[in-house]
């Protein structure tokens, strides 16, 4: 089989061609991704903060419950409960009230 020098070169070139076309698509392709996963990461590490900033809220939350069933267990609690919902008072206290309260 008998191949001139033109048709050689012109197959050359055609298969370079699409070889090189090929490897566009690719990386026009790995770009397109790329720019997705960027958006997603971003996205992401935003949501991370976002999660952080509650953990911190919940947690000095968790400490502001703690402290509360500390004071829970004091003396002072119980009085301050028993003035509030029961009006009991200490004995020689006096009681002020309104004209028309009850």
């Amino acid at each position: 089989m008998e191949i001139k020098n033109g048709q050689l070169s012109r197959q050359n070139r055609f298969s370079m061609f699409l070889a090189f076309l090929v490897v566009i698509i690719m990386l026009a392709a790995v770009a397109y991704n790329g720019i997705g996963l960027y958006g997603r990461l971003r996205d992401n590490r935003s949501r991370k903060e976002q999660l952080l900033q509650e953990i911190r809220q919940e947690e000095e939350r968790a400490e502001q419950i703690e402290t509360y069933r500390k004071f829970t267990k004091t003396d002072e609690f119980v009085e301050q409960i028993a003035r509030e919902r029961l009006g009991l008072v200490r004995e020689g206290e006096l009681i002020f009230r309104e004209a028309g309260g009850q």
